[in-house]
Parts: C-alpha cells; structure tokens; sequence
C-alpha cells in the first residue's frame, strides 16, 4: 500500500496565505466581543490587544517536531488568530474565565504557572452557534482564537523576557554565556519578586471590596431591613452577613441604631413567622425557622459579648429559659464562654471584668429572676469555679499556639470564687424540685476540684481547700432535711474531698457521721445507684453481693404486721422518682419488688392492690414476681383484669419477657386491647416478648408480623431496637409474605443505620433481589416527597455488604435495573450503592460493566461513567477504564469524562494535599504508557498533561492561599 505524504512546512505556508486577511479580521472581531463583553461585567484592565500569526512565526512553529506531528491542516494550530487581555489584578483573570466559557466555544483551558518563568492563562476558543447564525460572523465558522489572559506585572516581565531570553541573537546569548546566565537568574529572581507584588495588589483590592460591601452591610438600610423582613428565610441571609461582618470588622453599626436591639427585634419577629420553603429551580428545598434564626442571634451574640456585655448578658439570660432546647443549649454555651477565664497572649494577662460584671448583675435579682434563671446561673457557676484558663495566639501565618494552666491566686479570685458559692447557696434555697437541687449541688462539686493542669501553687490549692470547706460545712446543715437523692449526691462527692485532699479537711467526720446515721437513706443506697458508688471499701463485685444480701434480709422483715411500716418505705424511696433523669439506677429497687413477689406473692398483691398508681413504673417487676411464684394464677388475674380495663398494657405486655415464658392466648387479648387504644408502648412490648421467647416457644409470629403492620400506621419504627440484637430465631422463621409486610413498614425508616441493617442481614442472606427492591422503593420514595432528613440508601454499610456481595451477579444484575428509568437520582444512588457494598470493587462488576461498554450503546456507557464517579478513582478502576477508552477512541467528552473519574481521590491533607494527590495519579498511570494498545497510551500521555495541569493550578491556588494568610496575620498583628 503506498503511503500518503504528509504535507511539509511550505504546504501548510501556502495553505494559510489566503486565510491570513480571515484570521486578521477574526481577531478583531474577537477584541471587539471581548471589550463589550468586559465593559458590561464592569471588568478593569489596562488593554485589549490582538493579532494575525505572521509567516514568521508561523514557520518557526511549523518546524517544531511535536507540532507538525499534530496537524492535519494549518487550521489545526490554535493561536493563528490570537488576543490578550491585560488585567490589574490576578483575581480578575480567574473571574473572567465564566463570562468567556458563556460568551464562547471553549477548547482548550491552559494554566501557565512558574515560580520563575512566565505566568498566564490561555484559551482556545471558538465563537458560540448563536453568534454564529449572524450573517456577519458566519464566515468565521470553525476558527479558533488563542484568548492570552494575565496582568500588567506580568505581562512586562513576559514583553522584556522575551527578546531577551526566550529569543536573543544566538551570538549575543553565547558572547559571554556567564553573563547571560547571570540574567536569565535575575528574571527568574523578578518574577519571584512580581509574584509577591501580585498578591499584594490582589489582597489590597480584596479588602477594599470587603470594606466597601461592610459598609454597605452596616448601613441603615440594610440593618432595618432585618427587622422588616417578611420571611424567616430573609431574616435568616441577612443576620448571616452581619454575623460574617461583625466577625471581620467588628461592630460598625451607626450610632443611632443598636445592633442587640436588632438581634432582639429579629428573635420576636421569627417566632410570629411560619417556616416557608426556598424556592429553587431544582425545587423547593426546607427554609429556615426560628431555631436557624435565633442560632445567628446567638453567634452574633457571642462575638459582642465584651462589647456590649450587660446588653448581651440580659438578652442571653432571658434567652437560657427558652421552650427550644437547641436554642436553649447553645445560650447556656455561649454564657460559658462569656465568663470563662480568657489569657490574652499579647498583654500576657487574665482579665477578671466578665466574670465580676456577671456577678454583679446576678446578685442584683431578686428572688424570682434567681429562680427564673436557674440553668443560666449553675452554667455561668460551673465555669467560674473552674480553677484553669485557656487562650489562643498565632505566632505566624500557619503556627497556633494553645495556652492552659491554673489560675494565679489571689485577692480577686478567691472572693469571685466565694461571691459565685454564696450565689448557688441563695439559689439552692430557693429550689423547688429534686432536679433543681441537683443541678445546684453539681455546681458546687465544680468548686472542690483542683486544675487538671497540676500546675497550681499552694496558694490556690488552699483557695479550693476553703471552698471545699465551706461546703462541707454547708452540706452539714442540709443532710438532716435533705431528700435521699441529694444526701446521695453529697455521699459521692466526699469520697472524692478524701480523695483530692489528704489533710486540712475540717468536720468532714462530723457530716459522714450524720448521713451514716440516717436509716432511711441507708436502705435507699442498698436500692438505688451503681455497684462502684456503693461503698468506699468495697469492689463491684463485693458491693453486688453485699446489695443481695441486704434484699433478702429486708423481705425476711416483710410480714402481714409490719406491711403498713413497709410500704411506708417502700413509697419513700420512689417519692422523687418521677424527676429523676437516671431512673436506671433502680436497678436494686426492681430486684427488690421482683424478690417480694416471688417469695411473698400475697404481700406483694396486696402492695399493689394500696399503690397501683404509686408504683406504676415498678408494676412490671412485682407482677413478673407473683408470676414466677407459687401464685402464678393470681399474677394471670391481674393481668385478665388489667387487660379487659385497658390498664397497664405496656406492662402486660412486657411481662412474658421478663418471666421468659409466654401465653399466646393473653397475649392476643393484650394485642386487640393495644390496638384499639392505639398503645404503641404495649404493641412494642407484644414484638419484644414474642422475640425474646421465640426460639423456645415458636408462639407468636403471625403477631409479631401483625403489631409491625399496626405500628407502621402510626408511622412508629422504635421495635427494631428490640429486635436486633435478639431476633434471629424469629427473622429465620419468616415467609417471603412476612418479610414483604415487613420490609413494607420499614420504607418510613429515615436512616438505615446498623440496628436496621442487622435485621436486613437476614433477608439479604435470603433473597438479596428483595432487598435491592426495598432500597429502591426507598429511592422513590426520596425523589416523590423530597422528604427533609431522609436517606434512602446508608452512606456506609456495616453488616449488608458482606451477604450482598456473596450474591454479586442477583445484586448487580438487580441494582443495574434502576438505570432504566432516566432520573439523576436513580443514577446517583445505584451508582453509590453499589460503591458501598463493593468498596474494594468486584471482578463481577468489573465483568459487568466491561459488557455494558462492549454493547457500544451510549446509554450504558453513561451507566458506567455513574458508577465509576461513585469511587474515588482507585486503580481497580483501570481495567474498566482502559476498555471505555478501547471503545470510545474518538470520543472527546468520554476522554474529558475518565479524566475526572480517574483523578478523583479521598480526603487530602495539608497546603498541598491536592498537588501531592496529582502526582500520585500520575504514578498510578505510568504503566499504561508500555500498554500495546496506541489508544490507551495515547490517552495515558493525554491524562498526564491534564494532571499536570491540575498540578499547575492547585499549586497556585496554594501557594496564593499562604501569601494571603501571611498577609491576613501581618494585619490582624
């Protein structure tokens, strides 16, 4: 076969005479878009200039190897017309990239970054289809022009450089070669030094713009437009840029105006107003509430709190009472902050005013406002009493420093200390429940403890001595009166006094004696608590023991004479129970009961038939007592009874796990009750007791089945955490009809989390394809309701995987059928579902998908381009890789499209996490160069420019982050 010749240098010469006028008038008429196009954008640059490639150049070109090898026509060389904007600023040149990818055709984007040597962007573009549809612009049809961006710094170092070391008379450049390569160091020096010039010029236009837009921020009009905005969702945006303004500038609203009256004005108002969604085009997406609103208050709050502290102290305080726990929580933090010990690094000091002006303002409430504002006050105490400070500095650009230690004793910390303990004690006065006084008492321990730091001086250790003192004799006068739950408190926090203080202790003898002497608290200790609280001298496992033993004397003392003398006990110990938080330290107390019923079921009936509603929340255990005694039928009485009234049903429901037997038939009859009262506390107890009972009794599935259909229209899902851990004798009992209604009530399950995948392990063990369905009911059911904090398909999987990925050909062949419908959601979620149950990939997934490309069919192309962009372009992804591009030689939006998926990578680290990821990738791809396929090496030295490009920007982009940083530091110092 004879082989065509390729045209040589003079061909192509000739071939681009005739078109030399076109590409002249070309790059006018793209100077001339580009002038307009930056007007309009309000762009400022020093020039426009343009140009027609002369013969000249054009011949030197053309005698490069690399070039000629490329070009099939003249028209193929990218820069025969050519145009440079010259720009002030180095931002400008990264902002205007968006106006020209919209104004035109854009082919190529290249990055020409050095340290030393020239600096610029350049686009290949073309004009755009409607531009060109004008009759004055259709001759220009497939011409390209080289748009050179870069600034005026740079654009001199480039005009100078370029006669002088990119094209000098070869004689004069080898003259004298030690003096021209003294200059070449010199420009290399300069660009170094424009750089620095750069960045300044660029940081300086940027705080302007920050300080104009602050200024605009900070006007009157738009401050009172917080307060008249109509919608949560505006109120919201515009306390954000304030929050974002005050953080940079400080408070500069005018004189006139009040910036906590207006956080105050805006908290009102959002309350008035309804939660409204922001509407997008891509739909509607949930809007900002109260909650939102009233977190910016506070944040701004936070920033102000020593400009303005009695304005931001009384705003905070009445906002710590507020119904919104979450609003309620990040108040109580930020009045933490305002009064936490602050080292200010630059005087080398700590500064007591927030905490004296906290407790000025606090001890001029009265008695109300005190018990108002009780959360407020034991927060602001708890950190006051903390004997340690903590501060921050920078000592350059990148380095923080973590400053902690004790507190230097003295004068004013010790009456802070004194004035804040005499506070809680007014306070403690005043409290009205068990939980008050709790609080209260958990504030005082604060005031005992010595830094963590160990680092004090004797002259703070004996300040905290006192104080420890102080409360000791305080809590002397209270143990006499005092409930069971606070001696309890108190009891514990001696043992750590002993423990922190060896001697200087005073009569510590004297209140240990007291509360040693108090019976009734003696056995309300033996029923209430954890083992390792129980006593100093004993271990866990002693305590236990000790624990039982007492029980079981108590109900030898148990007997029909001395029953009214007991259940006066016996109630004394629950009277607080309902305020307690920690309602699991019963555990004893639940012992107790369950003993009595067993060894004296007609006391214990008898106990109940007194104090029914007393002893409501201990019911369970007296009955599972009876039951387990003598008297079994007497606890089925009960039970018949309580059932028929629709009493108790949680309890009867529960009692069969608890005596780990089960009548079916009482069962049913609690069942019918629990639905007709809508009782999902007792139909989660039926699912409770059946599971724990199954794999002995094989009782109850069809009920089990049913209470999950009955507690999916109350859209409750709370039974899972009771079937998980112990249900897999009953999930293995269940027909493909049972799991059906099952994994029916599931769709409303918000989050799969691991409790869920447990049970789902079972169906995926027994027929994945089920499951695959459910995850994709779930998809629908996601893209139907756009419902807010639904998650159709777990971003990790932690039990799943393993059974799916036993059964990959069902599972993927399954998964793939979601590709059929044309929704991005369908694509994105089969895509990151199948990446999570083959995170390390598959060689059937490899195998499917290398099918999926041999079709050719452009549909199940983008089908694996999904999936491959689920991964984090691992090198498992090369075979598939390498077949795409096997398949797709020609296709420049697939090569552009693997480019991505192949460069993707995890987390990344540091300045320059990026680059060094960059880098790896080209590693990773070095093999490909040797591969025998001349598509798949071609690509690979394609994809090599292209991570050399990214290399390009990512290390400007870092190193312009340093230079701004260091300059951010050298403003703020």
């Amino acid at each position: 076969m004879k082989k065509i010749r390729k045209p040589k240098t003079d061909d192509y010469l000739k071939e681009h005479k005739p078109l030399k006028e076109l590409y002249k008038d070309f790059s006018y008429t793209i100077k001339f878009v580009l002038e307009n196009l930056l007007h309009k954008n309000g762009f400022k640059y020093q020039a426009i200039t343009c140009r027609e490639k002369d013969e000249k150049s054009l011949t030197d070109k053309l005698n490069r190897p690399e070039i000629i090898k490329k070009i099939k026509s003249v028209k193929d060389i990218d820069d025969l017309a050519g145009c440079r904007i010259i720009f002030y600023l180095d931002s400008d040149v990264q902002r205007v990239i968006q106006y020209l990818q919209n104004e035109f055709t854009v082919i190529k984007q290249n990055l020409k970054y050095s340290d030393d040597s020239y600096n610029a962007l350049h686009l290949v573009v073309k004009l755009n289809k409607d531009r060109l549809k004008l009759s004055e612009y259709e001759r220009f049809s497939g011409l390209k022009c080289e748009i050179q961006l870069t600034t005026v710094l740079y654009h001199s170092w480039s005009e100078i450089a370029h006669d002088i070391i990119y094209k000098p008379e070869k004689s004069l450049s080898e003259f004298d070669k030690q003096a021209f390569d003294s200059i070449k160091g010199r420009f290399a020096k300069a660009m170094g030094q424009l750089k620095a010039v750069q960045i300044d010029f660029d940081f300086v236009a940027k705080q302007w713009e920050e300080i104009k837009q602050g200024k605009q921020i900070f006007s009157e009009e738009f401050l009172h437009n917080i307060e008249q905005a109509k919608t949560n969702n505006d109120t919201w945006q515009r306390l954000k840029l304030l929050l974002e303004h005050i953080e940079k500038f400080g408070d500069k609203t005018p004189k006139e105006l009040k910036v906590v009256e207006i956080v105050n004005t805006a908290l009102k108002k959002s309350k008035e107003l309804k939660k409204e969604p922001i509407k997008t085009v891509f739909g509607d997406l949930p809007g900002h509430d109260y909650e939102d609103v009233a977190e910016v208050c506070i944040d701004i709050l936070e920033c102000l709190r020593y400009v303005y502290p009695k304005e931001v102290f009384e705003t905070l305080s009445r906002l710590s009472d507020d119904k919104n726990e979450k609003v309620k929580k990040k108040t109580l933090d930020v009045a933490a902050k305002m009064v936490k010990y602050t080292f200010w690094s630059k005087e080398k000091k700590i500064y007591y005013y927030p905490q004296l002006f906290i407790l000025d303002e606090v001890e001029k409430w009265d008695d109300k406002e005190l018990l108002t504002h009780l959360s407020f006050i034991v927060k602001i105490a708890e950190e006051i009493l903390l004997p340690s400070f903590e501060g921050t500095s920078w000592s350059d650009h990148k380095t923080l420093t973590i400053h902690q230690g004790s507190l230097p004793a003295g004068d004013t910390v010790k009456k802070i200390r004194e004035r804040t303990i005499n506070i809680l004690k007014k306070l403690y006065s005043l409290s009205e429940t068990i939980s008050e006084k709790q609080q209260i008492l958990q504030a005082f321990g604060q005031a005992t403890y010595t830094p963590h730091t160990g680092d004090y001086t004797l002259e703070l250790e004996k300040i905290i001595l006192d104080n420890t003192n102080t409360l000791i004799s305080y809590y002397s006068s209270l143990v006499k009166e005092a409930d069971n739950e606070i001696i309890k408190i108190i009891e514990e926090q001696l043992y750590w006094f002993e423990k922190r203080f060896k001697k200087g202790l005073k009569n510590i003898k004297k209140l240990r004696s007291l509360i040693e002497k108090n019976a009734e608290y003696d056995m309300y200790k033996v029923f209430v608590g954890w083992d390792y609280r129980f006593s100093d001298n004993l271990d866990y496992h002693e305590a236990k023991k000790e624990r039982k033993q007492k029980i079981d004397e108590y109900i030898k003392q148990i007997t029909d004479e001395s029953f009214l003398q007991w259940q006066k006990k016996i109630l004394s110990i629950i009277k607080n129970y309902e305020q307690l938080e920690d309602c699991g330290q019963f555990q004893y107390f639940n012992i107790f009961l369950n003993e009595l019923g067993k060894q004296k079921p007609k006391i214990a009936q008898k106990l109940i038939l007194k104090n029914e509603k007393e002893l409501e929340p201990f019911l369970l255990h007296l009955v599972a007592g009876i039951w387990q005694s003598k008297d079994k039928g007497e606890a089925q009485k009960i039970l018949e009874n309580w059932t028929q009234k629709g009493n108790h049903l949680p309890v009867c429901a529960n009692i069969f796990e608890y005596v780990k037997e089960i009548d079916g038939s009482l069962l049913n009859k609690i069942y019918k009750k629990a639905t007709e009262q809508n009782d999902v506390n007792a139909l989660t107890n039926i699912i409770r007791s059946i599971v724990s009972n199954f794999e002995q009794s094989k009782i109850g599935k069809d009920l089990f089945v049913d209470a999950i259909k009955e507690l999916k229209k109350h859209k409750n899902y709370w039974w899972i955490n009771h079937v998980w851990s112990k249900g897999n004798s009953i999930l293995e009992a269940l027909n493909k009809n049972d799991w059906k209604a099952i994994l029916e009530s599931l769709l409303i399950v918000p989050h799969i989390d691991y409790h869920l995948e447990e049970i789902l392990s079972v169906v995926a063990q027994k027929s994945p394809e089920e499951l695959v369905s459910f995850f994709y009911e779930r998809i629908k059911i996601q893209a139907k309701k756009k419902r807010e904090g639904y998650d159709a398909i777990p971003f990790d999987l932690h039990k799943l995987n393993e059974p799916l990925s036993q059964n990959a050909k069902d599972v993927i062949k399954e998964i793939l059928k979601w590709f059929k419908k044309e929704d991005w959601l369908s694509y994105w979620e089969g895509g990151h579902f199948l990446a999570t149950i083959f995170p390390a990939f598959h060689q059937e997934l490899e195998d499917q998908l290398i099918k999926l490309l041999k079709s050719k069919n452009k549909n199940k192309a983008k089908i694996v381009l999904y999936i491959l962009r689920s991964y984090k372009g691992q090198t498992f992804l090369h075979n598939v890789c390498k077949e795409f591009i096997k398949q797709y030689p020609q296709s420049k939006k697939y090569k552009q499209e693997l480019f991505i998926v192949l460069s993707q990578m995890g987390v990344v680290s540091g300045e320059y996490g990026f680059v060094e990821g960059y880098e790896r990738k080209k590693q990773e791809i070095q093999e490909w160069k040797k591969d025998n396929n001349r598509v798949i090496k071609s690509f690979a030295q394609e994809y090599e420019n292209y991570l050399s490009k990214m290399i390009d920007y990512e290390k400007k982009r870092a190193n312009e982050n340093i230079e701004i940083r260091k300059r951010e530091f050298e403003g703020n110092n």
